[in-house]
C-alpha cells in the first residue's frame, strides 16, 4: 500500500524529470513513439546516400537490469535530483528493509538480505529503474553538448537523434567511426561503473549504414566488442524495417492470433465468454503492430478469416456444451 501510495505521488512529476528520450511508463508517453522514431532513424540510416548513411544504430542489452541496480547509486540520483530527504528515506525503505529465505528439501533456511537490485513485480519498481536509465541518458547528452558524439537528423530541420530509451531497451545512433565508438565505449564503462549494470556484448547487435564499409564496420564491433555484425530482427516486439515491408514479416502476429484461437476453442466455455476473450485478447494482438504498421489488404483478410472461422467453430462448440 505504502509502494503504491509512492508510485501515485511520484507518476505526475515524471514528466518535467525523465529526459523525453524515455518512453516507459512516463504519463503521456507511448511505446509507438519509440517505434515510429527508431523506424524512421532506421530507414534513413539505409538509404540515404549522404552523410547520414555512415551512422550506425546500436542496440544494447543489459543483463539482469533489474537486479544488478546499484542502491547507493539510486539514492544519489535521488538526492542530485532534489527530492526530499523523507521521500527518499520512505523510497530506500521500501527494497532495504526486504529479506528472503530459501526453502531446500522442505525447510527453510536462514534469511538474509539483498545489497542491490530492485524486484520485479513492485509498484515502484519500474519507475525507480527510470532513475538509473536516466543516468545514461545525462552522460550520452553530455557527450553531444561537448561536440563528442554527433546525434542523428533524418531532415534539415529534424531534432537530432543519440539515443532511445525504453525500461532497460536501449538504442543508440552515433556516426559509424572509431573516434565516435570510442567515446560511446567510454560513456558505457562509466553508465556500468556507477550503476552496477552490465552489458551483453554477444547479444548486443550493430546495424552499419548504407556508406559505412566493411572495415569501419568491423573497427566499430571490435570496439564495442560486437561478435558478428548485424541487426535484431524486431525492436520492441516490432519487425525491423528492411526495404519494403511484405507479408511476410508479419506472419508471427498471425500465428500468434490462430494459436490464441485455438486454445480458446477447446476451453468449454459459452459462446458470449469466447467473444469477449477474442475482443480483449486477440485484437490487442494486431492493434499494437498496426498502430506503427499500415498492414496490406491482403492480410487484413486473412485476419479477419481467422477470426471469423475460429469465431463459427467456437459459437457451435459452446452451443454443444451449453446443450
Amino acid at each position: 500500500m505504502v509502494s503504491k501510495c509512492l508510485v501515485n505521488r511520484l507518476r505526475p512529476l515524471l514528466q518535467e524529470i525523465i529526459a523525453p528520450n524515455q518512453s516507459a511508463f512516463i504519463p503521456g508517453r507511448l511505446i509507438t513513439d519509440n517505434a515510429l522514431i527508431a523506424f524512421e532513424c532506421i530507414d534513413c540510416i539505409q538509404k540515404s546516400t549522404d552523410e547520414k548513411g555512415k551512422f550506425c544504430a546500436y542496440k544494447l542489452d543489459l543483463a539482469k537490469a533489474y537486479d544488478r541496480v546499484d542502491w547507493k547509486y539510486l539514492e544519489e540520483s535521488l538526492h542530485k535530483l532534489g527530492f526530499a530527504g523523507q521521500w527518499i528515506s520512505w523510497i530506500m525503505s521500501c527494497f532495504k528493509t526486504v529479506t528472503y529465505s530459501v526453502r531446500l528439501n522442505g525447510e527453510l533456511l536462514e534469511t538474509f538480505t539483498p545489497t542491490r537490485g530492485l524486484r520485479q513485480g513492485d509498484h515502484l519498481s519500474p519507475y525507480l529503474f527510470l532513475f538509473v536509465a536516466e543516468g545514461l541518458s545525462r552522460l550520452l547528452q553530455r557527450e553531444i553538448d561537448a561536440g563528442q558524439i554527433k546525434e542523428l537528423k533524418v531532415c534539415r530541420r529534424s531534432p537530432g537523434i543519440s539515443h532511445l530509451l525504453f525500461a532497460d531497451d536501449s538504442l543508440l545512433f552515433f556516426e559509424g567511426s572509431a573516434d565516435q565508438a570510442n567515446k560511446v565505449k567510454t560513456v558505457l564503462n562509466s553508465y556500468e561503473a556507477a550503476t552496477g549494470q552490465l552489458l551483453s556484448p554477444g547479444k548486443c547487435s550493430l546495424l552499419l549504414g548504407n556508406r559505412c564499409s566493411n572495415e569501419t564496420g568491423q573497427m566499430v564491433a571490435a570496439i564495442l566488442g560486437i561478435q558478428t555484425v548485424g541487426f535484431d530482427e524486431k525492436y520492441l516486439g516490432l519487425p525491423v524495417l528492411e526495404g519494403r515491408m511484405k507479408d511476410g514479416k508479419f506472419q508471427p502476429v498471425k500465428e500468434k492470433a490462430k494459436k490464441r484461437l485455438i486454445d480458446y476453442a477447446e476451453k468449454y466455455s459459452s459462446s458470449g465468454a469466447k467473444e469477449v476473450l477474442i475482443k480483449s485478447v486477440v485484437q490487442s494482438i494486431t492493434t499494437y503492430p498496426m498502430s506503427v504498421f499500415k498492414f496490406s489488404v491482403g492480410l487484413c483478410e486473412d485476419l479477419m478469416k481467422l477470426t471469423r472461422d475460429s469465431w463459427w467453430g467456437m459459437k457451435m462448440t459452446g452451443d454443444k456444451f451449453i446443450g
